[in-house]
């Protein structure tokens, strides 16, 4: 059945008649009609509608088309999400200097570039999978042969290092005593669809290939045909977790990175199945101790939770959170897109106090004091069209900050003292026992914390 108010075009050999409301269609199987296909474009409103991602195509399998896909900054190596959101949010001078941490397959980076102008408007990229750099290496060759575009081989995590090696970033920056040189900073986590599908990556499990999951690939000390090089990561693989550690190890993995409730009973499974030497014989396992019905969740949590501990995920994103701080300048961006809770958490904690702990920093009358500035009253989440056209998509949760002017410094030193004259005796301006402007009351903190925390749901 179509959707309300949707027009479609039904195309036969020779004719094509236009039908609008709901209907019904009967396709007959002769041959004649073998090259029906079937064109909806719902009628949505002007803010709404996503240019490019209207019209889906089918075939009579009911699957879409390559055509049918939004062939602006899409490839087939990966296709970026929410780059129309990302550019909304993520450019605000459109001469200043920009870091995609996240270079992926370049869609991102050349949404991005397509925004800057000269002179002035750069963007500095890393990403440590040499395949990536490969890839978006080619395809943005001609925006780095302009000088406007630059890709580091480097785990995010080193970032600060990485940038003040290559004359990016002043070492004062990168202590935090001086402002950062970035406009805005882009973080899109997890792993790119060319990783999936490339089943000798050993990160899927729809594919049959060895147990590796390293970002870097599994020649991690080959010599890499970038200019510049920072490699972070150790040689650990999946391999090594499933073949070598011990059940308990095993079984933290999957509980704390891939959230499986059955984490110890999969872990003494997989430690009787040894040796696992491909992600086939992984996935043979899983699927023998885990009902029929759950099998694929079940999968995805035991591949995820190995995939994290295998590149360290969550301790680099702990790490290039805190370095944003100093990467970004006053008034610049950090855009953070993510796929899980277990990324989602940190990045609304951070963006909401300045710091890893969520923990509200405040000055002696209670005032909040951080970093960073919180933009979307919630995460946002890609529309229904994206989602359908990529499916990939549907899991991704995008949020915004905002750098404040203040420097870590500052913060701190608020915190520890009150200002001079304006404590309890002080004989501030004002006199009494308060001097000056008063601290607020318990209820005034209390709902001033309301207030922040009610703009983070």
């Amino acid at each position: 059945m179509l959707p309300r108010r949707a027009t479609a075009t039904l195309s036969f050999p020779g004719t094509t008649r236009r039908v609008s409301g709901s209907a019904t269609f009967l396709f007959p199987s002769s041959s004649a009609f073998s090259s029906t296909s079937l064109h909806i474009s719902p009628r949505i409103s002007s803010k709404q509608r996503p240019p490019a991602l209207l019209s889906r195509s089918f075939s009579e399998d009911n699957e879409p088309s390559t055509s049918a896909l939004d062939p602006t900054f899409a490839s087939e190596y990966h296709a970026p999400v929410m780059w129309r959101e990302v550019l909304d949010h993520f450019i605000t001078d459109p001469q200043g200097l920009y870091l995609d941490c996240t270079l992926g397959g370049g869609g991102h980076s050349e949404a991005i570039l397509t925004r800057l102008k000269q002179p002035g408007g750069k963007l500095i990229a890393l990403d440590q999978d040499p395949d990536a750099l490969a890839f978006a290496g080619k395809r943005l060759k001609s925006q780095e042969e302009e000088g406007r575009f630059r890709a580091v081989r480097a785990n995010f995590r080193v970032a600060s290092e990485v940038l003040v090696a290559e004359g990016l970033m002043t070492p004062e920056a990168a202590e935090g005593r001086e402002p950062g040189p970035f406009a805005g900073m882009l973080l899109d986590l997890g792993v790119s669809s060319h990783q999936l599908d490339e089943a000798s990556r050993g990160f899927s499990f729809r594919g049959d290939g060895p147990l590796d999951m390293r970002m870097e690939g599994p020649n991690i000390h080959s010599s890499s045909s970038s200019s510049s090089s920072f490699s972070s990561s150790s040689s650990l693989s999946a391999d090594e977790i499933v073949n070598t550690w011990e059940v308990g190890a095993i079984s933290k993995v999957l509980k704390e990175y891939g959230e499986e409730p059955r984490a110890y009973k999969l872990a003494r499974a997989i430690v009787s199945a040894r040796p696992l030497t491909s992600t086939g014989q992984l996935k043979e396992v899983i699927e023998r101790h885990t009902p029929y019905t759950e099998r694929p969740k079940v999968l995805a949590r035991v591949f995820q939770g190995l995939r994290i501990a295998v590149n360290g995920e969550m301790d680099a994103l702990d790490s290039i959170l805190f370095q944003s701080t100093r990467l970004v300048r006053p008034g610049g961006r950090l855009v953070v897109l993510s796929y899980h809770s277990l990324e989602d958490r940190p990045v609304k904690r951070f963006l909401r106090a300045g710091n890893k702990d969520g923990v509200v920093e405040r000055d002696f009358y209670g005032h909040a004091l951080s970093t960073w500035k919180v933009l979307t009253r919630s995460s946002m989440r890609p529309q229904e069209d994206e989602v359908e056209l990529n499916p990939r998509a549907r899991s991704v949760s995008m949020r915004v900050g905002e750098r404040t002017e203040l420097m870590e410094d500052e913060v701190r030193s608020r915190v520890e003292a009150p200002p001079a004259g304006k404590g309890r005796g002080g004989g501030g301006e004002g006199g009494g026992e308060g001097g000056g402007i008063r601290p607020l009351g318990r209820k005034q903190r209390e709902r001033q914390r309301l207030m922040e925390e009610g703009g983070e749901r």
